[in-house]
């Protein structure tokens, strides 16, 4: 009798454990896939300063602000759980037009934003972990990338002097690994609500280009690395006739670095010298985003 009862238990907990790892969880079954549009507001800041060799005697520093940078966005996201697994591969892209910002440059010269835009792309694949019924919490790994491209205009200089920036384009770009994690609840009425946070740890890249070249204004790069990024986010996503959704999602996220040098390229014309080193002292990005979503679930 106790073998039987052995051999029973034994049936049962490896039938236990098959339900608890194996079967879809009722809140990643199949999968959704929804279009995504809302508000999004950005503030980029970077701090560039210059020494020269072999001494190190600092030479300038050059602060550019890109400040209260508000886009419409559009773009779509999904999640699909493999079959008969609890493996979860998600993912999202969006393209932001920038319908309004500001720009200075340590407050010597100002500046609009006229058009251009941000995009973005990130994925990445999780194990859905049961707490309870009606709780998922699910770890991630994954990637993304991210993109602002922006022009200057309207360029004034409070000192009367011949606007430097005016059509003078920005690129700055921002990609890496990620890890993170997702608490899914399953509310009422067929309603799902989502709490995640994400840890990034890569690079970022900064280009310019004037309009009008001088001595002292010129094309440039810069390359950070050990560049780490938080973002946080919330979403609710409610089944509507059967197999359509929609809801709401907000995040915010933000970006810095550590100090980097790069040596400037002696690209004519130019006010500096090869042996010139570009000491990168800080690089923020802070984005937030508030969006409606709708879709179908299948």
């Amino acid at each position: 009798m106790k073998e039987r009862l052995k051999v029973m238990s034994g049936k049962y907990c490896k039938i236990l454990l098959f339900l608890l790892f194996f079967l879809p969880s009722p809140l990643s079954a199949n999968g959704y896939l929804v279009l995504d549009t809302g508000y999004r507001y950005d503030r980029i800041n970077s701090n560039v300063e210059y020494v020269t060799k072999p001494n190190r005697t600092p030479y300038f520093s050059d602060e550019n602000n890109f400040q209260n940078i508000q886009s419409y966005q559009l773009g779509a996201k999904g999640a699909w759980q493999i079959p008969c697994t609890c493996v979860i591969v998600k993912g999202e892209a969006h393209y932001s037009w920038i319908l309004h910002g500001t720009y200075n440059e340590q407050y010597l010269a100002f500046g609009d934003l006229g058009g251009n835009y941000f995009i973005d792309a990130s994925g990445g694949i999780g194990y859905s972990i049961p707490l309870c019924n009606c709780l998922h919490f699910i770890p991630y790994i994954g990637g993304s990338y991210d993109r602002a491209n922006m022009r200057i205009t309207n360029a004034n200089n409070p000192f009367g002097e011949i606007p430097d920036h005016q059509g003078d384009r920005w690129w700055y770009s921002w990609y890496g690994p990620w890890v993170g994690f997702d608490l899914e609840f399953e509310g009422f009425c067929s309603s799902t609500f989502t709490a995640g946070y994400e840890f990034h740890y890569g690079w970022a890249y900064e280009k310019t280009v004037p309009n009008n070249p001088s001595p002292m204004v010129f094309a440039y790069h810069a390359d950070y690395s050990n560049v780490s990024g938080n973002t946080f986010h919330l979403q609710w996503l409610q089944t509507i006739c059967a197999n359509w959704l929609w809801g709401l999602k907000v995040e915010y996220g933000v970006w810095s670095n550590h100090h980097k040098e790069n040596a400037i390229p002696d690209v004519p014309p130019t006010g500096f010298t090869p042996g010139m080193i570009q000491k990168q002292a800080g690089f923020t990005w802070q984005s937030f985003s508030a969006t409606a979503n709708l879709g179908f679930c299948f």
